[in-house]
């Protein structure tokens, strides 16, 4: 069979740019459904986990978990501050091995000092500018000698705490039983 085509060139012309017209057309709303497609999923499954997540807290306040809750709090406030309380022990220990060694500094001083004996001690944290945060330790005492005073300050600012000499230790003269002695002041500073 033979088919003749009896139009003209240019509706056969305009007919092909139709076509073309109609692809491009169909081209560009495919290529723009299928972005508007994927945003269509990614907020319904917004939407649907929005709705999930108000389900599960009504089911949770409705079905007790609110106690529990309290609860949870209640213990989060309970460890912060058993966190504190060991933050301040364990301070403490540091601070209780500290004056463990300084005691012991102070019985080695005076056990190679001959014929020195501690009376006292007392301390102070001092809080001024260029002390700040160091320990004051006044100690006073009795010896025969200011030789013995001498020894067992230079055998304690040898000590691994390193205690400087505040000032020289104070002397005074006393008589105990008809025996001449000497009674000391000293005070040193130093970081615990």
């Amino acid at each position: 069979m033979l088919k003749i085509n009896l139009l003209p060139p240019s509706v056969k012309a305009a007919r092909t740019k139709r076509l073309i017209m109609l692809a491009v057309t169909a081209g560009v709303a495919v290529f723009l459904t299928i972005p508007a497609g994927v945003w269509y999923l990614k907020f319904s499954r917004v939407a649907s986990l929005k709705a999930e997540i108000k389900a599960l807290d009504k089911e949770a306040e409705a079905g007790g978990y609110r106690e529990i809750m309290v609860k949870v709090d209640a213990l989060k406030v309970q460890e912060a501050a058993l966190a504190k309380k060991l933050d301040v022990l364990d301070k403490l220990l540091v601070r209780q091995a500290s004056w463990i060694k300084i005691l012991e500094a102070l019985s080695l001083s005076q056990s190679q000092s001959k014929d020195l004996w501690l009376q006292t001690f007392s301390s102070r944290p001092l809080t001024t500018a260029p002390d700040a945060g160091k320990t004051e330790l006044t100690l006073t005492g009795v010896a025969f000698s200011i030789a013995s005073v001498e020894d067992f300050v230079r055998s304690f600012q040898k000590a691994d705490f390193l205690p400087e000499l505040k000032q020289t230790p104070v002397v005074h003269s006393a008589t105990d039983e008809g025996q001449a002695l000497i009674q000391f002041t000293a005070v040193f500073k130093f970081k615990v």
